[in-house]
């Protein structure tokens, strides 16, 4: 392929434009659309995506344009946000106020992932080309314990509840080609990540935007040192996450830990969520012994 001269690149980007915009106005990105349109809970989204991909036609058509376009413009630069994230590569196909729609492909013969991800919400996924074997795994406590799993093939659709469950698939001969539907609707406040040898949760991270953003904030003020910051602490800790609420008394007991103590008292007694009490009691209870000794 030779490079384009000066010209021909002059008008790249506003040809990728118009074509972005004729796909998304397509009958597929439509049908998508309104497929979508009156999901109010994340099981209907999950029926929805189910009927949409029953459609063995559709796939095809949503990306037949793209396909066309890359190949009479080999500089055309599709309307799509790509992730490479070790042996899997996928492209968003559709976005909308209460689904999205990912294509992906896992390479086969890949290591499986040390790690189990419970995502947190709710997921269809199609399989369009290839064999795998799917791995399931259930949150049950602090870990995550396997369940039987089974082989998929194409035009295999399975609904997945990312809320208490995790998958791996393990492509089987080749690789392994998905599109996949998720839903933030009704979806939990935290992505969770375990060890798959013996099911330990090793980290947790926020799916609030805004949580992440305090809990930056909240980490920053502990760092350097701002005990005159103690009413943003003790706000953070009535807020309505859960887990921000106990991360910021965790950060304003390691600021200032004699000034958070009547509000980690209270957590104790009051707090909504029971895991917050608990911790909250159980710290109690150690600051009490360091005290004692």
């Amino acid at each position: 392929m030779t490079l384009p001269d000066e010209r021909a690149l002059a008008g790249l980007g506003e040809r990728s434009r118009r074509a972005a915009l004729a796909w998304r106005g397509s009958e597929p990105w439509r049908r998508a659309a309104d497929c979508f349109a009156q999901a109010r809970t994340a099981e209907e989204v999950a029926a929805a995506a189910t009927a949409l991909f029953a459609d063995r036609g559709w796939l095809g058509q949503m990306i037949a344009p793209l396909v066309e376009a890359l190949a009479a413009d080999p500089w055309f630069e599709p309307p799509l946000r790509v992730r490479r994230d070790g042996a899997r590569i996928g492209a968003v196909l559709f976005e909308g106020e209460t689904a999205a729609i990912t294509a992906s492909v896992l390479r086969g013969g890949a290591a499986p992932a040390a790690s189990v991800v419970v995502p947190g919400r709710m997921a269809v996924v199609h399989h369009v080309a290839g064999r795998a074997r799917l791995r399931l795994w259930r949150v049950k406590g602090d870990r995550v314990v396997e369940q039987p799993g089974r082989e998929v093939q194409a035009g295999d659709t399975l609904v997945l509840d990312g809320r208490t469950t995790g998958h791996q698939h393990e492509p089987v001969g080749g690789d392994l080609v998905t599109v996949t539907c998720t839903t933030e609707l009704e979806a939990g406040p935290l992505v969770r990540e375990y060890r798959r040898g013996d099911g330990a949760l090793l980290r947790t991270a926020t799916r609030d935007d805004r949580a992440a953003r305090a809990q930056l904030l909240l980490a920053f003020l502990r760092a350097d040192g701002r005990r005159e910051a103690g009413d943003c602490f003790a706000a953070a800790s009535r807020d309505p996450a859960w887990f921000l609420r106990w991360d910021a008394m965790r950060e304003w007991l390691a600021l200032d830990a004699a000034a958070a103590l009547p509000r980690l008292a209270e957590m104790a007694r009051t707090d909504p969520h029971g895991d917050v009490r608990a911790v909250a009691a159980a710290t109690l209870a150690r600051l009490a012994v360091r005290e004692a000794a």
